[in-house]
């Protein structure tokens, strides 16, 4: 993990998740991807983009908060009806 987080930095993204010791997540714009991605190549670490539409849990995402809030403030809620475990 603070490996991952020292490349973050280095590359202009953000660690997303933890997944593991040796699963860490990194996100950003496809520029500092890209730069995450050729440091990693170097220092011969195993890595694979993620297939995403967005950079999700990225600071990037934070220009739609304010929508999101609102179209979720119109959504009537409830509790549940049915049991359930998660």
């Amino acid at each position: 993990e603070a490996e991952a987080q020292e490349l973050a930095e280095a590359a202009g993204c953000v660690v997303a998740a933890v997944n593991s010791p040796a699963q860490t997540v990194l996100s950003g714009s496809e520029e500092s991807v890209e730069r995450a991605a050729n440091t990693m190549d170097e220092r011969g670490i195993r890595h694979r983009r993620l297939a995403t539409s967005h950079a999700f849990h990225s600071p990037l995402m934070e220009p739609m908060l304010e929508e999101f809030e609102r179209r979720v403030a119109q959504v009537d809620t409830r509790a549940p009806r049915i049991p359930f475990a998660s």
